[in-house]
């Protein structure tokens, strides 16, 4: 038994020391294959008509490529694996309100962290998203270098401006 926890120890620890340096010198294969956390993920905060709505009463969907995506919901803050490229749209729907938003992976292994803020106001059929959204630079490089950037769009409920609702990412 002792030989077998000093093998594993010894194996344990040649893996966290190839992932560290996976990440440090080579980053683009570290987000590419290792890593192992939520690529899209976001605290979010819904107003409608002046009422704060907790995600827990919404119904939370994420599509991509058609196909539905699992989506955890702990608090305000959701989290997808989203490890493929493409777009990821996701629908937040609250009785007979839906608000709309979509997160645009132009490389596989990029990482999203935002913070969005959606008011709606049924009365005027206008939903406004502000917030920031915190990105991977190109090729995450220096290592795992990342971009912020700020938003700031209003929109009728219908969305006819884009279907998918609004654009939190797109690189």
């Amino acid at each position: 038994m002792k030989k077998f926890l000093k093998v594993f120890s010894v194996i344990a620890v040649i893996a966290v020391a190839l992932a560290c340096s996976t990440y440090f010198f080579l980053p683009s294969v570290f987000y590419g294959y290792v890593y192992p956390f939520s690529r899209i993920k976001g605290n979010i905060t819904l107003i409608i008509d002046g009422r704060d709505v907790p995600l827990s009463d919404c119904e939370i969907i994420c599509e991509h490529s058609q196909e539905s995506e699992h989506v955890r919901v702990k608090g305000n803050s959701i989290k997808s694996r989203a490890g493929k490229y493409g777009g990821y749209n996701y629908t937040l729907q609250y009785e007979d309100t839906e608000v709309r938003f979509y997160v645009y992976q132009a490389n596989c292994w990029n990482c999203a962290d935002f913070d969005l803020n959606f008011n709606v106001l049924t009365s005027k059929n206008v939903v406004t998203c502000t917030g920031t959204c915190t990105y991977l630079s190109e090729n995450g490089y220096a290592p795992a270098s990342h971009k912020t950037h700020s938003i700031d769009q209003t929109a009728t409920l219908d969305y006819k401006e884009s279907p998918y609702g609004f654009c939190i990412l797109s690189v």
